[in-house]
């Protein structure tokens, strides 16, 4: 009687096909660490510009802070788009630092909440800068690159807009500028923009 092997080495290349399919993503380590913690990046300015258009006194931090959630839901969506066309799923909730930071924020009101956040802005844009130009030299995915290349130049807009008000916040280090003028109107700061 003779035993055919014919199936079992069909069944097992098949087997092995797919196990290569699986070690041929595009999507390295760089291209996870990328998607993660540009989630979190779009989450913190997404719910810190909220607590922006609540808490500030500036009518420009106001502004800027109802900018970045419009930026940073669209960003945030078109990333968790790319993320599932690639297989790489996004974490939940924010990074570790971000409810400190949100906690000291939500702990000031006027100038002073003004200043914090503004300041804050201009960290996470520079780290966001710096990690999407990694990706762009460093990631492998194409789809994870391209969506990396297509957001830079609005990361980079919105660091030198978050740059231009803290320089005018500092320009006031004691507050005495007064947000309000004698007759009730907002006062606007002079803001240089690249827009």
């Amino acid at each position: 009687m003779k035993t055919s092997y014919l199936p079992v080495v069909a069944f097992t290349s098949v087997l092995l096909a797919g196990a290569c399919v699986e070690d041929d993503s595009n999507v390295t380590t760089m291209d996870r660490h990328f998607v993660r913690e540009s989630t979190y990046t779009s989450r913190a300015a997404t719910l810190l510009g909220s607590v922006a258009m609540l808490r500030a006194e500036y009518v420009e931090i106001q502004n800027f802070g109802e900018s970045m959630i419009t930026e940073y839901e669209n960003a945030l969506t078109e990333l968790e788009a790319v993320a599932d066309e690639v297989d790489v799923v996004p974490p939940d909730g924010y990074a570790e630092d971000f409810e400190a930071a949100k906690d000291r924020l939500n702990g000031l009101g006027g100038y002073e909440f003004d200043t914090a956040y503004i300041h804050h802005q201009v960290k996470i844009h520079r780290e966001a800068a710096a990690l999407f130009e990694r990706e762009i030299a460093e990631g492998n995915d194409v789809k994870i690159r391209d969506y990396a290349v297509k957001y830079l130049a609005r990361v980079r807009k919105n660091l030198h807009r978050a740059d231009s008000l803290s320089i005018v916040m500092q320009s006031d280090p004691v507050g005495s500028l007064e947000p309000i003028t004698n007759n009730g109107r907002r006062r606007h700061a002079v803001i240089a923009q690249n827009d």
